[in-house]
């Protein structure tokens, strides 16, 4: 998992930056460019939740089935509370902030899942470590 990581980090970089210029444009374009610390913070937090189950999984792989459920379920509780945290706290200050995390949110979740999946298939065809 750590070798598929490292190996990912970077196309992950790259995809946030070919996300993020195009929002910052269209914001800035619409005169509410402020918006874009929001989507910044839905990208991290998204971030934060794949890093969190990676990172679970990883730990879990050396314990016993019961103890690598618990490690789970701790992680699953972890995320969600996280995730209702900052969502909570971007409603309190405006709709417009609430739904630019939920776009940085969901587009990070997108961009990661396409990275991990063609690195998963670069990997089946053994091609993702000949760099």
């Amino acid at each position: 998992m750590r070798e598929l990581l490292s190996v990912c980090r970077r196309n992950l970089i790259l995809a946030f930056l070919g996300s993020a210029l195009p929002v910052f444009i269209g914001l800035l374009i619409d005169g509410r460019a402020g918006l874009f610390g929001a989507y910044l913070i839905g990208w991290l937090l998204g971030a934060a939740v794949w890093h969190g189950i990676a990172r679970r999984i990883e730990r879990s792989a050396g314990l016993s089935v019961g103890g690598a459920q618990r490690e789970m379920l701790v992680g699953l509780i972890v995320r969600l509370l996280t995730v209702a945290l900052i969502l909570g706290m971007a409603v309190r200050f405006s709709e417009e902030v609430f739904y630019s995390v939920i776009a940085g949110l969901l587009i990070s979740f997108f961009l990661i899942l396409l990275v991990l999946l063609h690195y998963g298939r670069r990997r089946a065809d053994g091609e993702i470590f000949r760099r």
